[in-house]
């Protein structure tokens, strides 16, 4: 009986023995049993495992799996491949082991009929692609295979080839309009895109097949009415463009009565005057073999396409791409002289085929950096050439050649692709490159032969203890060799975040580089960036606000804004500019000595940058290698990112920097006479004077600010450990800085609220008046708000006051009488809301029952709103009536499913992870999905389970014919709703062959069958029969005897023929997009605006809670609104980002875009005043310009804050200077730069007061406050 196993426990023996199960199966079948299983990376499967692989997910009870899976398993807990082999073949080819399985389960007694398949026979109705393709075109399997790697490359989504990306495949190689013609060509149906079939058509027609056809495809790139004939005007562009004389212009018509000429004409001219066609046509091959992926057929078309093609680069010259890769002259040679053996041999004479390609020759024997250490190379750039390489030795081929190339003879080994680049001639040192090519008549070029090496290091832990220096003093254990790259002079340090980036998959932003020592411990080059630079900032200017108004030092070589001199001697030295080109920053890396940068990666937990942590422990300073302008970083040691965004915003608020520097001594003398509860807090007061202090005065790129953020821990205000408000830090600083500065009160009174108007009213016994005179309320409030004004002036004087104090009226409404109070109250902050909006866009198809493309809409609805609403929507439309739609959801998460939407479950939940249907019909109406059925060319187990692979495609319909419901009614609605998918009979001369099965008119290109909700499994059949769907037989019977079960749908499983030939693929053809659809996207994502934030702010408000009213003498609804009646010299507006969401519970942050002036912004539209003040300012305006902004990047909980400051004067590019402030990384940028989207703070400052009449400048009253506080 063989070997037989059993199970752990010896329970029972398998069905049969291994040996037996062994002998059902043919090798391949065994093969694919183990791979299938091997890929699993498991010893034995749990239920779950088996559901999933073995069953493939159908819907079987679960009653009826416990026993599958107790069989399979031979009573253990877990299955075992061989006890998986002995039960496969049981149950599917053994007669006995079926016989005595369907004998004790007899609810498997259909098995004994028609078992399960083992394995999926291959016929031609799952034929796949490659095959159908390879049927009707000159092309193999394995060339179809071939174009579609190419294809999958360049096209858009894996799916068409656009105008850009057919461009981008072309490589620049070609003339742009004989791609831009050729694209015509292969685009059958005229969409203006390109598919995959009709890519694997036109390179077939074109490089495949006897020449007259080759011609006769070509001669379409001047048919430009698209009429498959050539008129008079399309034949006399065509001859002057390949400059055919007038004598030889004969090209017979036979198209249209003998007025046009029919490619095939062309054709037969073209044969007899090849002269003038031979260059457009080696384009034709050239294209069609290098750049679309094409294998050539025989060796001599190879040699004839690689050599013509180079020889054209050749005359090419300086029109080439900027990258190109290095060949060996030795391979070429080897490679050139087995083709021209192989070309002139005999038929059958066996020859030697091109070795793979071999660049040894070219490399370095020894390579002293890679010798060094083994380590991966994460640029394309990654070969060491020799030094005494000679021009002979090397060609520089195109890129897309290269890849033509590998494709066709493989490469040795990965180090033998050598990436370099064309520079202008003298642009590197005369040893590092080498001469390109001179072109006649042209400039001469070089290539960079020998580029920049970078050693990248990394940490193995945080560590904030020791040295920081890099290679003269610290734990040289902390860091180890992680990769290395090579990469051009003039590449730029973004490139090697990318490198990193892609090769850590983290985001660039969570990445820095810091510059090294080189390996041989020397100092760090000047940066050629920062030679001969001088500026002269005035004191007043918001430049200088950095730099403590003194004018910026000249930088020369070795100056201190060099990377070497800017911290001790071989201490690391951030490169801040991604822009910064590598000969920029360095000189070295030449010769095989390495550039070493240190690769930080930011903790996303707490935004901490490590290497800044050390050096703020250390209290090193950290050189940078940019060209800064006049400012100083702040090193972030913890999560102090807020902090560092809000005193860079503070510290250029001009005014309040500059005195409070010039009293900080009287102030320090003053602490001893506070009180000592409020110590703590004025010490913190004093900590932020001296660090702008030392950010003016001392020179230093960075600095860390260690003793201001012990004092602000002093306070207990906030938590180092937990990322906080940048706002609420402002506010805090503001509040400890006017406590210091803060004068004594001129008179001690109560403060009283103020009430205006109907308060007023009431105390002069005017209760009755029903109607109040406009004016004379603007009167009064006027004179309330100046009374309020002067009591807090008085009650709490301080330059901060002064310079970031305004004024708002709250208002309250009834809204039965229109009786009116009003207060007055400061503000130093004002906090516009953004607006949580409680709608979501919804993107839903309409599908109508006539035929008719369907169109794609868009609406913003509440989340909670339902289908009902895209029904009236519909009908308003359409036309047709609500009550006929209905709503289906495909949903594509894990597994598809297709299902209809209850009327009353929201949106927001059907349209998660699902593209949403609304499909005309009624309850009598059944969808129907297109389906195709795929061989798994995967291993697989069970075959009747995952022997096939369903795949969908295109747009569901809604299915009732008219009448009866009989099969062919059936077929031929859906027939009736599908013929505009099926292409148009194709014209006389076609870029492949016809097949037989693509006549419709023998039948129905599909088959229809009733599939459940999953759309694999029949919905008629037993979920054990494993049917993927009973097909209806197009004729008069019933479809569905027994009805259609709930949840069901109508698969339409096309014909593979039919499908790959005749179904039009395009994505133009599967629906349209209404015209409003981009209004409403845009409306959903649009920029909102400060104008539009500020009018929320001020609109009405209705509050909740009734409040008595006098008047009325009940207790009433009050509306609440606010008004703007002062602002302050400094405006501080507070995006309100970080809002309760009431619906769900919980605080979010709005990501919404919010458009804002950087410069004259006009806050007077805003401000409410009473009538003498606008009499008073009437001919003033209140022009604000933005001096500083802080930005909240990431969520609520985990995210980073960072500064943006404006510099001061004008860039040679015409902007204004801005400054990027993130943490101790300084950067200088132009104020189309500065990224808006994250904006959360903002620091106006106003414009000195200019009459609109005079034009003169009028002293800002702030100033004279400011000038008239002369003690502190």
């Amino acid at each position: 009986m063989g070997n037989r196993i059993y199970s752990a426990g010896g329970e029972r023996d398998p069905p049969i023995s291994l040996a037996q199960a062994r002998a059902h199966l043919t090798n391949e079948e065994f093969v694919r049993l183990q791979n299938a299983f091997g890929r699993l990376k498991k010893s034995q499967l749990n239920i779950d495992d088996f559901s999933k692989h073995i069953l493939g997910g159908a819907s079987v009870p679960d009653d009826a799996k416990k026993t599958l899976f107790k069989f399979f398993s031979n009573g253990s807990d877990a299955i075992s491949f061989d006890h998986l082999i002995c039960a496969l073949v049981g149950i599917c080819r053994s007669e006995l082991a079926q016989e005595q399985f369907i004998e004790n389960h007899k609810e498997f007694a259909t098995w004994g009929l028609r078992p399960p398949l083992l394995t999926i026979p291959i016929n031609d109705a799952y034929i796949n692609f490659y095959e159908v393709m390879s049927y009707v075109t000159h092309l193999s399997v394995s060339d179809v295979q071939d174009l579609e790697r190419v294809f999958l490359r360049h096209s858009t989504g894996g799916v068409m080839l656009v105008q850009k990306s057919w461009e981008g495949a072309a490589a620049g190689c070609f003339p742009e309009m004989f791609v831009r013609r050729l694209l015509r060509v292969f685009d059958d149906n005229c969409d203006g895109e390109v598919d995959f079939r009709e890519m694997v058509c036109g390179v077939s027609a074109m490089c495949r097949g006897p020449l007259p056809s080759r011609l006769s495809f070509l001669a379409k790139m001047w048919d430009e009415d698209g009429d498959g004939l050539l008129n008079e005007r399309e034949l006399t562009k065509m001859y002057e463009e390949m400059k055919v004389p007038l004598a030889t212009r004969t090209v017979a018509a036979s198209g249209n009565g003998g007025t046009c000429a029919a490619p095939v004409d062309v054709a037969q001219w073209a044969i007899t005057h090849l002269e003038y066609v031979k260059e457009m046509y080696a384009w034709a091959q050239e294209i069609g073999h290098i750049c679309f992926g094409l294998r050539p057929e025989t060796p001599g078309v190879e040699l004839e396409v690689v050599s013509g093609f180079v020889q054209r680069m050749d005359r090419m010259g300086a029109a080439l791409p900027t990258e190109c890769n290095i060949l060996s002259a030795v391979w070429h040679r080897e490679w050139e002289n087995r083709l021209e053996r192989a070309a002139a041999a005999a038929v059958n004479e066996k020859c030697e085929q091109p070795p793979p390609i071999d660049n040894s020759p070219l490399l370095s024997n020894v390579d002293p950096f890679r010798a060094s250490a083994k380590m991966p190379c994460i640029s394309p750039e990654n070969a060491c050439l020799r030094r005494d390489l000679t021009n002979a030795e090397w060609l520089a081929i195109p890129r897309v050649l290269w890849s033509a190339l590998v494709r066709w003879h493989g490469l040795l080994r990965p180090t033998d692709e050598i990436v370099r680049r064309r520079l202008p001639h003298g642009c590197c040192p005369p040893e590092a490159v080498a001469e390109y090519r001179v072109v006649e008549g042209g400039e001469r070029d070089d290539l960079e032969m020998h580029p920049v090496y970078v050693r990248f290091d990394r940490r193995l832990r945080f560590s904030t203890s020791g040295s920081v220096s890099g290679s003269s003093g610290g734990d040289q254990k902390e860091t180890y060799q992680w990769a290395f790259a090579q990469i051009s002079r003039f590449g730029r340090i973004s490139d090697l975040l990318q490198y990193c980036a892609k090769e850590l998959r983290v985001p660039e932003q969570d990445l820095r580089l810091w510059l090294l020592t080189s390996s041989s411990g020397s100092s760090l080059p000047a940066s050629p960036s920062t030679q001969s630079i001088s500026s002269s900032v005035s004191s007043s200017s918001p430049a200088a606000a950095a730099t403590g108004g003194s004018p910026a030092p000249s930088v020369s070589n070795g100056g201190s804004n060099s990377p070497s001199s800017a911290s001790p001697s071989g201490a690391p030295a951030l490169l801040d500019d991604p822009r910064a080109r590598v000969c920029d920053v360095t000189a070295s890396g030449g010769d095989g000595e390495p550039v070493r940068m240190l690769v930080e990666q930011r903790d996303r937990s707490t935004g901490v940058w490590p290497e800044e942590a050390r050096f703020a422990r250390s209290g090193a300073s950290i050189a940078q290698s940019s060209l800064r302008g006049p400012a100083v970083g702040l090193i972030n040691y913890g999560n102090f990112c807020y902090r560092n965004a809000a005193v860079q915003c503070l510290a250029r608020v001009e005014p309040l920097s500059r005195k409070l520097i010039e009293k900080e001594t009287e102030l320090k003398q003053a602490l001893g006479r506070r009180p000592s509860s409020n110590r703590k807090a004025f010490t913190a007061a004093l900590q932020y004077i001296h660090l702008v202090k030392e950010m003016r005065t001392s020179g230093k790129k960075n600095i860390s600010p260690v003793s201001f953020n012990d004092a602000i821990r002093e306070t207990r205000a906030f938590d180092g450990a937990l990322q906080h408000d940048c706002e609420e830090f402002v506010s805090f600083v503001l509040q400890q800085l006017h406590d210091l500065l803060k004068e004594p009160p001129v008179e001690q009174q109560q403060h009283l609220p103020i009430k205006a108007s109907e308060e007023k009213k009431k105390e002069n016994g005017e209760e009755g008046e029903t109607e109040e005179d406009e004016e004379e309320e603007e009167v009064e409030d006027g004179e309330a708000a100046d009374k309020a004004w002067r009591e807090h002036v008085a009650e709490e004087a301080s330059l901060i006051t002064t310079l970031f104090t305004g004024q708002l009226r709250s208002s309250l409404v009834c809204k039965e009488c229109s009786r009116r109070s009003a207060t007055f109250d400061p503000f130093s902050a004002l906090p516009v809301p953004i607006g949580f909006e409680n709608v979501e866009l919804f993107e839903f198809i309409v599908v109508l029952r006539d035929g008719s493309r369907p169109v794609r809409h868009a609406l913003r609805l509440p989340r909670d709103a339902t289908s009902r609403a895209l029904a009236d929507y519909a009908h308003e439309r359409t036309g047709v009536e609500e009550g006929r739609f209905r709503l289906y959801r495909l949903t594509s998460q894990n597994r598809q499913r297709f299902s209809l939407v209850p009327p009353s479950e929201p949106l927001g939940s059907a349209m998660l992870n699902s593209q949403l249907y609304l499909m005309e019909g009624d309850d009598e109406s059944v969808p129907a999905v297109h389906r195709r059925m795929q061989h798994n060319q995967d291993p697989y187990l069970l075959g009747a389970a995952t022997g096939h692979i369903v795949l969908l495609f295109g747009v569901p319909i809604m299915v009732k014919p008219e009448g009866p419901m009989t099969g062919r009614t059936l077929y031929d609605d859906v027939w009736r709703q599908l013929k505009r998918f099926i292409s148009t009979p194709p014209p006389s001369f076609a870029s492949r062959a016809l097949d037989p099965c693509e006549d419709i008119s023998a039948g129905f290109p599909f088959s229809l069958c009733l599939v459940g909700e999953s759309l694999e499994w029949c919905a008629i059949c037993p979920p054990l029969r494993f049917c993927r769907g009973c097909a209806v037989r197009p004729d008069l019977s019933p479809p569905f005897p027994s009805g259609i079960p709930p949840g069901a749908t109508l698969a339409v499983d096309w014909q593979p023929i039919a499908l790959y030939l005749k179904y039009n693929h395009s994505r133009a053809e599967a629906f349209s997009e209404d015209p409003s659809v981009a209004g409403v996207r845009d409306a959903h994502i649009r920029p909102s605006s400060l104008d539009n934030c500020l009018r929320k702010f001020a609109a009405h408000e209705t509050l909740d809670d009734p409040m008595q009213c006098k008047r009325c003498k009940k207790k009433t609804k009050r509306d609440k609104h606010m008004d703007i009646w002062r602002l302050p010299r400094y405006l501080i507006v507070q995006l309100k980002r970080f809002e309760y969401i009431r619906e769900e519970g919980r605080m979010g942050k709005c990501k919404r875009v919010i458009d804002f002036p950087l410069s004259a912004f006009d806050a007077s539209p805003y401000v409410k005043r009473g009538r003498k003040e606008k009499e008073r300012r009437e001919e003033e305006e209140e022009v604000y310009d933005c001096i500083a902004m802080a930005n909240h990047y990431g969520e609520l909980e985990a995210g980073h804050f960072v500064a943006y400051a404006r510099s001061g004067g004008e860039r040679e590019d015409g902007e204004q200077g801005w400054l990027l402030l993130n943490d101790c990384t300084v950067r200088e940028v132009s104020e189309s730069e500065v990224d808006k989207k994250g904006a959360y703070l903002l620091f106006y400052e106003r414009r000195k007061r200019r009459s609109v009449i005079g034009g003169g400048e009028s002293e800002d009253e702030t100033e004279i406050l400011a000038d008239q506080i002369s003690h502190i």
